[in-house]
């Protein structure tokens, strides 16, 4: 049986996750850690005004729609696993 590969991508920005964006790019957040990090952003009174970190993972091997993300104001790194 073919390993599936898995996509990392590292989001930074600030205010509300742009969680269509896990539609979009048929991603999910890559740990636990991840989910408390983008629901910390949703929930709440007000967003957090500091910068957040999430990663998220994919196993579409088709490319991320990095312009897509860059106009919610987030920044990103790719990683490969």
């Amino acid at each position: 049986m073919a390993k599936k590969v898995r996509h990392r991508l590292e989001v930074s920005g600030t205010g509300r996750f742009p969680v269509d964006m896990l539609r979009y790019d048929a991603c999910y957040p890559a740990s636990s850690k991840d989910v408390e990090k983008l629901c910390a952003t949703l929930y709440g009174d007000r967003p957090p005004r500091g910068p957040w970190t999430i990663e998220v993972a994919s196993q579409v091997t088709a490319p991320w729609a990095l312009e897509r993300w860059t106009s919610f104001g987030c920044k990103m790194v790719e990683k490969s696993y």
